[in-house]
């Protein structure tokens, strides 16, 4: 650290870090050879409280501030300096055309709720962003990097979906035929994949807890045979059941929207009125999301509105 980061006024753990980063190996180098205009974006992004990042030079060499520092997961504070194929090369077919792009033709892009599978925490994400890529002009008029103001939408772009798909069957409670009633949620569950990868339907066969029944399914084949019996909770117990060992139950692999496997499941009660059990429904975990409270939640309701509509058929 020395006269050569005097330009930097502020800026939180960000300016630290850029300050102590031998930049010497970088296709920017060091700070001495920097123009006055990644300065001044550097000082610009530094104080302020929205997340940006700078992409800076033909290779789109990497900074940020410290309100952008929880956008890249894990890979922070590794992927500062980095050069942009390297520091996203899970989504650089997607970026990297815009980013030179804008490089090339001086013009601004804006991309609303825009789907990146990100690899943040060891594992390939559905995340959604809401960014805009802006050029920056060196001294002699040309664009000299790209100025990435950016929010993440992830949550509100997916708890809008799973509120929809929930709607949806609020509606078809309205429905007074059982079998018109699993025609709509077989629909409903096969539509929504991004969430619901797979699903099998129990229902009680003569109102005995010993004996369940498959009434639909989504995901699977028609044929599936199962190698192993599902642990469904006993009697009027309506907790839910956590596996996460699906090859153990399935002769096949079943993928996600996006190829992966699934390892994950939840069964959850199908539950009516006063909590009475029904039933239970085996819902797939999507591959490319974590199994936090909020998508325990939203498989739980999903499970609570099949009770529902069953209780009113």
């Amino acid at each position: 650290m020395g006269l050569s980061f005097d330009f930097i006024h502020g800026g939180g753990q960000l300016a630290e870090l850029i300050k102590t980063k031998d930049w010497s190996g970088t296709s920017i180098g060091a700070p001495e050879s920097w123009p006055e205009s990644l300065k001044l974006a550097i000082n610009i992004s530094l104080n302020s409280g929205f997340p940006i990042a700078i992409y800076w030079g033909e290779d789109f060499t990497l900074l940020y501030n410290d309100a952008w520092s929880s956008i890249p997961g894990d890979k922070h504070p590794w992927i500062l300096g980095k050069p942009g194929t390297e520091a996203w090369p899970e989504i650089w077919d997607v970026i990297g055309p815009e980013f030179q792009s804008v490089l090339n033709s001086g013009e601004s892009i804006r991309r609303p709720d825009a789907l990146l599978l990100m690899n943040r925490f060891g594992y390939v994400e559905e995340c959604y962003f809401d960014y805009t890529l802006s050029p920056v002009m060196d001294t002699e008029g040309k664009v000299g990097g790209i100025f990435n103001a950016v929010i993440e939408t992830t949550y509100k772009v997916i708890n809008e979906r799973r509120k929809q798909l929930l709607h949806q069957l609020l509606l078809s409670n309205l429905e007074r035929n059982i079998a018109e009633s699993l025609i709509n949620i077989e629909y409903m569950i096969a539509a929504a994949k991004d969430d619901i990868p797979f699903s099998c339907l129990y229902t009680f066969e003569d109102h005995q807890f010993e004996k369940e029944r498959m009434v639909l399914s989504t995901g699977i084949k028609k044929n599936e045979h199962l190698k192993a019996v599902w642990p469904f909770p006993k009697g009027f117990d309506n907790s839910s059941i956590y596996i996460d060992d699906l090859d153990k139950y399935f002769t096949e692999p079943i993928s996600g929207k996006y190829g992966e496997p699934c390892t994950e499941a939840l069964i959850v009660p199908v539950t009516g009125g006063k909590g009475k059990v029904n039933g239970h429904f085996v819902l797939g975990v999507s591959p490319r999301k974590k199994l936090d409270e909020e998508y325990r939640h939203f498989l739980e309701s999903v499970g609570l509105h099949i009770g529902n509509i069953f209780l009113g058929c």
